[in-house]
């Protein structure tokens, strides 16, 4: 009994170094400064002629959602999950997902699993101005054991600022990946 209330307080800890972390990549804005970082403009034209704004440059980039890592832990997962396990570990393969610039690596997970009517949980922390993923196609953090839950990558890299502070750049390449032991099994 002991030592799963010191398990408990370990994970507390874990959580609240995983937070802290999120913080420190939240970025600053100077509010002084035009926040887009572009340059004034008229928005009042000329009689009889109408101005548009330029559309944003759109880019792409590649999503892909894995849970491989559950293949070989089949027998570990909470009750009933192992059926949404797809038998080659991929739940999403998806090319040229096009983004608009200043768009996150949590803008576009949301919006390509909401287009495909896929199941997303997160919350969000007010206070670090961050958003965590609990679940993805119905598997969820701790499904799979108290090491269990969702990281990302991008470009093979994984990031230390949470999936709504890292802005995409073109050609990037977002992978969700499923981990059973705090991501030492990827």
């Amino acid at each position: 009994m002991m030592l799963k209330k010191l398990w408990q307080v370990f994970l507390l800890v874990v959580v609240a170094l995983f937070l802290i972390v999120f913080a420190a990549c939240t970025p600053n804005p100077d509010l002084s400064e035009n926040p887009a970082n572009l340059p004034d403009q008229d928005m009042t034209g000329t009689e009889g002629q109408e101005e548009s704004a330029p559309d944003p440059m759109e880019m792409t980039c590649t999503l892909r959602i894995r849970c491989d890592t559950l293949l070989d832990n089949l027998d570990h997962l909470a009750e009933g999950k192992a059926e949404l396990v797809p038998s080659d570990g991929l739940l999403l393969e998806a090319d040229d997902v096009t983004f608009s610039e200043g768009e996150s690596v949590f803008d576009v997970l949301k919006r390509e699993l909401q287009a495909r009517r896929m199941h997303l949980e997160f919350s969000e922390s007010a206070v670090y101005g961050t958003v965590y993923i609990e679940g993805i196609c119905n598997l969820y953090e701790y499904d799979c054991g108290e090491l269990s839950g969702w990281i990302y990558r991008v470009n093979g890299e994984t990031s230390s600022c949470g999936c709504s502070d890292y802005l995409l750049k073109d050609g990037d390449v977002i992978e969700w990946l499923y981990t059973c032991d705090l991501g030492d099994d990827l």
